[in-house]
């Protein structure tokens, strides 16, 4: 097996010549249902190219008042490549986004695979008023996969079900790279705030196959309950605190508190290949939105460049 290393986040990433990646195919995708929570998704997310890069960006909001998702997945080859997954909703919903890097690429002597895995969280904002059948959830799973060997494969989920139960919320690890977190959980939510950083593979001349997937999904099914809980994290998996202001969604420091909320789930992390230094959170919204869709466009978009942008 290839050594392996993770390095200090003020490290700079090694960069893999234009040649290395030509054989590599990025794809992203995403799918939704309005009014379900079961998927896959009915209706697809197209995918556009990544402003005259090769690759995919899936960006969608849809859905207003009670039932709405937003779905970022992206997989862009832009020198040091820019990918990342995001899905969230509101109410009665199911989203899906899937990020990707697949097929080969070659390598010199002692070359490195570096890539960075992005902050975020996965988080479900519930009540204990849940009624039976009543939930929110959300997952996000990072695999990645070099010549048949597996170096990280992190599952997390976060779910409220009847009555605020948020036992069945995890996380799994296998491989020898892993990325951390911190959890937050109270009376009717439960949510992870993920860390990130970047990580360096050490491989040999040659050329190796390699797959790289990043998911992440939310689902919902509300009937009766209106108003839930939640916590938010910000970059580099600190807590903020949200709080609902009519329109807008304001963030300032916090130490985990909850705040009321629309009732909702949702995961992301982005950019895995990127240098965090040179594409910073700008904190803005890709899209117009409703009071109703403020937390799902801040889950689902918050450190995404505009397509403007590229």
């Amino acid at each position: 097996m290839p050594a392996f290393k993770k390095l200090a986040l003020t490290a700079a990433l090694t960069a893999l010549t234009a040649p290395a990646w030509a054989g590599l195919t990025y794809v992203g995708t995403g799918s939704y249902n309005l009014g379900t929570s079961s998927g896959p998704g009915g209706t697809v997310a197209m995918s556009t190219p990544c402003g005259g890069l090769s690759g995919q960006d899936t960006l969608e909001f849809n859905g207003s008042g009670a039932n709405n998702i937003g779905i970022h997945a992206y997989s862009c080859d832009d020198s040091v490549t820019n990918f990342g997954s995001r899905s969230s909703g509101e109410n009665t919903y199911y989203a899906q986004g899937i990020a990707s890097v697949t097929g080969q690429l070659t390598t010199a002597e002692h070359d490195s695979f570096s890539f960075f895995v992005n902050s975020g969280e996965v988080g479900a904002f519930g009540s204990t008023a849940f009624a039976a059948g009543e939930f929110q959830k959300a997952s996000l799973t990072i695999k990645l996969v070099i010549d048949g060997v597996t170096y990280m494969d992190e599952a997390w989920s976060a779910e409220v079900g009847t009555g605020g139960d948020s036992s069945a919320s995890s996380h799994t690890s296998a491989g020898p790279l892993s990325v951390g977190y911190t959890t937050t959980s109270g009376a009717g939510y439960y949510s992870f705030g993920l860390f990130g950083g970047p990580f360096s593979i050490d491989l040999t001349a040659g050329t190796h196959d390699i797959s790289y997937v990043m998911t992440s999904e939310a689902s919902g099914n509300i009937t009766t309950t209106g108003v839930c809980s939640a916590v938010l994290y910000g970059g580099g998996g600190g807590e903020t605190l949200a709080r609902n202001e009519g329109l807008a969604v304001a963030e300032g420091p916090g130490a985990g508190e909850p705040f009321a909320s629309y009732c909702g789930a949702g995961a992301r992390s982005g950019d895995p290949f990127s240098d965090p230094i040179a594409r910073p959170f700008d904190g803005q919204l890709p899209e117009p939105m409703s009071a109703g869709l403020a937390v799902t466009a801040l889950l689902a978009a918050a450190g995404a460049r505009r397509r403007a942008r590229r």
